[in-house]
């Protein structure tokens, strides 16, 4: 199951990184140094990390992470990262994939995913 968060980035007011700390497992013993080595690095000069900050993206040593900025105080901002859901995505695909219709339901019997569907409930 993925993490809520991968990892945190913490900010001052310019922007610039004072303390990275990873919740999760690091990608690799690597990354945690590469993430280190940003400490008083303007975020969007870090190398290799392209920011979509509106979009809430980040990609960097070739993973998608959804992000999310948040204010701690007037001075100090906050970045959560977290790995793009990979297989939420794939299952999402094979369900395109499948010519039939499908329907899945939660444990409540409540209907949470529909496709191909040509008939009409009454």
């Amino acid at each position: 199951m993925p993490e809520l968060v991968d990892f945190i980035v913490i900010l001052d007011d310019r922007m610039t990184v004072r303390h990275v700390e990873w919740v999760a497992h690091p990608l690799s013993p690597a990354a945690e140094q590469l993430t280190e080595g940003w400490m008083g690095l303007s975020l969007l000069k870090i190398p290799d990390a392209a920011w979509d900050l509106p979009g809430g993206s980040l990609l960097w040593q070739g993973q998608h992470f959804d992000i999310a900025r948040c204010t701690l105080d007037g001075s100090t901002h906050c970045i959560l990262a977290r790995r793009e859901n990979v297989r939420e995505k794939l299952l999402e695909g094979a369900l395109d994939a499948i010519s039939d219709s499908v329907q899945v339901y939660d444990k409540n019997l409540r209907a949470v995913y529909f496709i191909g569907c040509n008939w009409i409930c009454r």
